[in-house]
């Protein structure tokens, strides 16, 4: 083998990319990016329980291809970090629910992964009641911004097994997401297909089209999107 052989042997070996980088927890946004393989300016997302900028994001790698969007979190740290990195996006501290009420926050620990609303969550070991805030629905929230009307492309919720009441607190008439990112910590099949999270987005037109890690991916059916 001649040396300049072997230089390209050793390129080839070491310096091949073996896939596609992800920010998301599990490679979510990989998924994203081949269904959304058709370029179009600003597409919009709305990231509910958002966490962090670039960290697990499920959205990151969307803002970095021009996609635009409202990222949500109960955290007034968190959603700082997203303002810093994230100037493109409108993001905002707010408790999203089905409706407007007062709620207790709970978490474990400073910058948490398990903040939540849920207190079957937040009253189990490890957490403590954090703080009281007034809950607001997904609709009124987007309806306060430039987005007012403006349907949704991407939609990913993560916030902790409030997740169906979030998805509750949305007008699908018109946003209508194409495609809806959900968590669900059960691990069987027959078990996410017999949940009330799954009732509810087939109700309104969405089929199951993924399962990556905890997150459920819903297609709008009657929509020929994510292309």
């Amino acid at each position: 083998m001649t040396l300049f052989s072997r230089a390209k042997l050793l390129r080839k070996t070491f310096l091949t990319r073996s896939g596609e980088h992800h920010y998301s927890q599990f490679g979510e946004d990989c998924v994203l990016l081949n269904w959304f393989t058709k370029r179009r300016q600003q597409r919009f997302f709305v990231d509910v329980g958002c966490y962090h900028p670039t960290k697990g994001s499920n959205t990151y790698a969307l803002y970095r291809r021009g996609w635009r969007g409202i990222n949500i979190d109960l955290d007034a740290d968190k959603i700082s970090a997203f303002r810093l990195r994230r100037p493109g996006d409108i993001s905002l501290v707010a408790a999203v629910s089905d409706r407007a009420e007062t709620l207790d926050v709970y978490s474990d620990k400073w910058y948490s992964t398990r903040a939540t609303l849920d207190p079957s969550i937040g009253q189990g070991p490890g957490f403590n009641r954090h703080a009281q805030v007034a809950t607001t629905t997904l609709t009124a929230i987007i309806d306060a911004t430039r987005y007012q009307g403006r349907k949704i492309d991407l939609l990913s919720v993560d916030v902790e097994g409030f997740d169906l009441r979030v998805l509750q607190g949305l007008d699908f008439a018109r946003y209508a997401p194409a495609v809806v990112l959900v968590e669900s910590l059960l691990t069987r099949l027959e078990d996410i297909l017999a949940s009330d999270l799954h009732g509810f987005m087939t109700a309104h037109g969405y089929a199951l089209a993924n399962w990556v890690g905890y997150t459920l991916f819903y297609r709008e059916r009657a929509r020929d999107e994510s292309g």
